[in-house]
């Protein structure tokens, strides 16, 4: 059937996400998440390395394992559980243990973001406070501003997303970034604001 033969040349194209590499080793996270208090910086990490690999997919849901005896059934549960086996090599022992019972890839994910991705007010809180405190001081005003980077990025991580397809949007970045200068000015030390 010739839809079946280029299903399966599309499954062995190195630019599909169903490919899988010989060489294809877990990913190296560099953070480990442990209880949930550096989700959104793993959360981050893992975005990057499975975007990477082409196989985000697995974990947003854009890509659905067909049911079983499907002729594409065994390639795309072998594509899950590697990726599985990545979120699962990039969490703490206790971690790990708390979503073993998941089915897929993305129920880890799910599972994971339904604990952790959470829009808290404290943590916000925390955040502007540390953002509104923070001084050059003696700092180097480079290390100053990737501290203040930081807490911005952070911030942003837990404002909502605008899904605005028009330049609607734009206004709201513009103050967004400007408001970002701002806090970087109001905390330089007097020495470097005279001479701007």
């Amino acid at each position: 059937n010739h839809q079946t033969h280029t299903k399966i040349i599309h499954m062995e194209n190195s630019g599909s996400p169903h490919y899988l590499y010989s060489s294809y080793i877990p990913i190296d996270a560099t953070i480990s998440l442990p209880f949930g208090d550096n989700y959104n910086s793993w959360k981050k990490v893992m975005h990057m390395a499975l975007l990477g690999k082409n196989k985000f997919g697995f974990v947003d849901g854009s890509i659905v394992e067909p049911a079983f005896g499907h002729a594409h059934y065994s390639l795309c549960h072998r594509n899950n559980n590697i990726v599985a086996s990545w979120i699962l090599n990039a969490l703490s022992k206790e971690m790990q243990t708390s979503v073993l019972h998941c089915s897929s890839a993305k129920a880890i994910w799910d599972d994971l973001k339904e604990r952790f991705d959470q829009r808290n007010a404290p943590l916000i809180f925390q955040l502007k406070r540390e953002l509104v405190s923070l001084k050059q001081d003696s700092m180097f005003v480079f290390s100053y501003y990737a501290i203040l980077r930081s807490i911005w990025e952070s911030l942003m991580e837990l404002k909502p997303t605008h899904k605005c397809t028009y330049n609607g949007i734009q206004p709201w970045c513009d103050y967004n970034q400007m408001e970002y200068a701002m806090h970087f000015l109001m905390g330089l030390n007097e020495s470097y604001l005279l001479r701007i």
